[in-house]
This record gives structure tokens, C-alpha cells and sequence, in this order.
């Protein structure tokens, strides 16, 4: 049997069980007994005339419910309002074609069990919806949970990697036989980055004015890495104000330029910042390497659900012969 066939006969064999019961039930307090029929054709004839309103009853409740409202007591009484209304046209409606192509002589409609049986069927339904949404609220939020995490976690690594520790002895070594006075202040910087990576790895936002003191100290590093083959140009720098983004974004995006353009003395690339009071764009010319290291698996699309996560959104492409990253600014209630 195939997902689709399962999806929808188990609801009908749940729906028809369903059926059974409430009918034995209404049978049993209205004739006082399980089944009040003369024969097994009374029994099947009743079943055939009596299933389908419970059926549409069921589908009734089931569009009414699942309507993406939060669950409060207004939405319960409009459902259930609805319902009640849904529920006289279906039973009216079904009397008539009943009594107008199969059987004149169809009985009436008993409101008092009709009634019950909406209200059974509907608490059952707004349970049920309830229940998935709760489950999904919860996945959902250990999704986002697990994604800061590994954020979080890959950000911590791209700074303690054996590779970035590697080059940044080596570029300490090469300043200490040279006897340039530059190696002091680069033991500070690279200070400054563990204690910033260190400080802040556990926040999910964090001041921009913040991060851009970060990423200053990040691009001196690299300044010295590529002999001043890379600069990062900010503009609108009088925007920066009280906006937060994400730990780590500039420094991310800065690293990506690096590592997936030739940059070097020869080749200097210049990434540009601009500030705009909605967010910023981090613009770098495309000068692609022949070979890429292996990624890290922070990407921009990773990067993107995280702000997705705080109600704004991350864009990033090519345009023309640049690639463009913007970055929305976190709304001070988002959370």
C-alpha cells in the first residue's frame, strides 16, 4: 500500500470506528439498545444513510479548526460558531438530496444527537490540531536551538582551527625574526579575537558596534597575513547606532572573501561594508581561486536560516562582476 493510500484510508477506518461507537451509543440511550434493526439490510441501509454526515461533519470541524489562528478562547467559540453553522446547512442540505433522489420518506433530523456528536467531534479535532502545532512549535524551537549551537560551534572552530593557529604562528615567527615591533601587537590581536570569540559565543545577538571592533581587529590580522593584499572600506559608519545582528556575521563574511578569492600583495582585494539603517551590505569583486579549501560548513544559506529565525531576512548573490551579502538588522523584540 503506497504513503498516499495510507494517508488517506487509515483517517476513514479512524472516522468510520468513530462512527460505530457514537452510533451504538445514541442507539443504546434512544431505543435502549446496541442495535435496534430487524435485519442486517436495516443495518447496512442505516449505516449507508448515516456514516456520510458524521463524514463531512469530520471535514467540516477539520478546515474550521486548522486555520493558522493562536489558540485562544475567541478562536475556540468563532470555530465552534462556525461549526454550529456548518453543520444546520450540512444536515439540511444532506435531508434534501436524500429525500429528493434516493427516499421521500427519509426521517428527520434529531438536533439533540446531531448536536452532541458536533461537539465530541469538535473538541476531538481541536485536540488533535493542537497537539501537531504544540509538537511542531516544539520541534521548531529545538531546530533553532540546534542551529545556534552548531553556529555557534563552527564560528568557535574557524578561530581555534589548526589551520587559522598554523598561519597565525607562522606570521608571529616570520614578525619576531625580523625583529619588528609588530609582533607584540599582533599577540594582542590575536588576544583580543579568542577573548571576543570566547565572551560572546554564547549570545544570539550582540551590538554591531561590537562586531565591527571585532572585525577591525580580525582584518588587521589578515593585513598582515596577505601584506596588506586586503582592506575592508566602511561606509555610513555614522549609522551604526544600536543595531544587532548575529555574533560573528562580519567576521564570517570577511573570512568567505578570503577564502574564496585570491587575495594576496600581488592581487589586493578590497571588501566593501555599507551601513544602511536597515541593515549592511558586504560587497567583494569576484576573483575566484582555481581550488577552494574544503568549507566549513558555515554557509550563507546556514547563516540565512539564523536570521530567518529572528523574523528578518539574509540575501546574498552575484551582481554583475561583485557578490553581495545584505544583512538585516535584528528588530529590538525579536527574540
Amino acid at each position: 500500500m503506497s504513503q498516499k493510500s495510507k494517508t488517506i484510508l487509515f483517517p476513514l477506518l479512524a472516522i468510520f470506528g468513530y462512527y460505530v461507537f457514537f452510533q451504538a451509543f445514541y442507539d443504546m440511550i434512544a431505543y435502549h439498545e446496541i442495535l435496534p434493526f430487524q435485519d442486517m439490510g436495516e443495518l447496512l441501509l442505516s449505516v449507508a444513510l448515516n456514516f456520510p454526515p458524521v463524514l463531512l461533519t469530520f471535514l467540516l470541524c477539520i478546515c474550521v479548526v486548522r486555520t493558522k489562528r493562536p489558540l485562544t478562547k475567541q478562536k475556540l467559540l468563532l470555530d465552534l460558531v462556525l461549526c454550529l453553522v456548518g453543520l444546520v446547512a450540512i444536515n439540511y442540505l444532506y435531508l434534501f438530496i436524500v429525500r429528493q433522489i434516493f427516499w421521500s420518506g427519509f426521517g428527520h433530523i434529531d438536533w439533540a444527537g446531531t448536536v452532541f456528536n458536533l461537539v465530541i467531534i469538535f473538541l476531538s479535532v481541536e485536540v488533535y490540531f493542537y497537539h501537531v502545532n504544540y509538537m511542531r512549535q516544539i520541534r521548531a524551537t529545538e531546530e533553532q536551538r540546534r542551529m545556534a549551537i552548531e553556529y555557534r560551534y563552527e564560528a568557535l572552530r574557524s578561530q581555534f582551527s589548526p589551520h587559522f593557529l598554523f598561519n597565525s604562528l607562522n606570521i608571529l615567527y616570520a614578525l619576531i625574526g625580523d625583529g619588528r615591533p609588530k609582533a607584540q601587537q599582533f599577540v594582542e590581536m590575536l588576544a583580543k579575537i579568542y577573548q571576543y570569540v570566547l565572551f560572546h559565543q554564547e549570545q544570539d545577538m550582540i551590538a554591531l558596534e561590537d562586531e565591527m571592533k571585532f572585525v577591525r581587529t580580525f582584518v588587521e590580522i589578515l593585513k598582515i597575513r596577505y601584506d596588506d593584499g586586503f582592506q575592508l572600506l566602511v561606509e555610513g559608519e555614522e549609522k551604526v547606532g544600536s543595531q544587532r545582528i548575529i555574533p560573528f556575521t562580519l567576521q564570517l563574511l570577511v573570512e568567505n572573501v578570503v577564502k574564496h578569492n585570491v587575495v594576496s600583495s600581488r592581487n589586493p582585494m578590497t571588501a566593501v561594508l555599507s551601513i544602511a539603517p536597515d541593515g549592511l551590505t558586504v560587497t567583494n569583486p569576484i576573483r575566484k581561486r582555481i581550488s577552494e579549501p574544503a568549507s566549513t560548513q558555515v554557509g550563507l544559506s546556514y547563516l540565512q536560516k539564523l536570521y530567518h529565525n529572528h523574523g528578518c531576512e539574509l540575501y546574498y548573490g552575484r551582481v554583475g562582476e561583485t557578490f553581495r551579502v545584505h544583512v538585516p538588522f535584528i528588530k529590538p523584540e525579536s527574540k
